[in-house]
């Protein structure tokens, strides 16, 4: 098993690009037989 922790600092402005962005990188990882557990935020 490979775990990788990766903290973003997000524009407070570009809320909405970053959520397409981590949507289309599930569906990536996803493809390609892994299992991405989400984004976890702090809001």
């Amino acid at each position: 098993m490979i775990t990788c922790h990766v903290k973003y600092v997000i524009d407070p402005y570009q809320v909405a690009a970053f959520e397409s962005y981590s949507r289309q990188w599930i569906a990536i990882v996803t493809r390609l037989g892994g299992h991405h557990h989400g984004y976890f935020s702090a809001r």
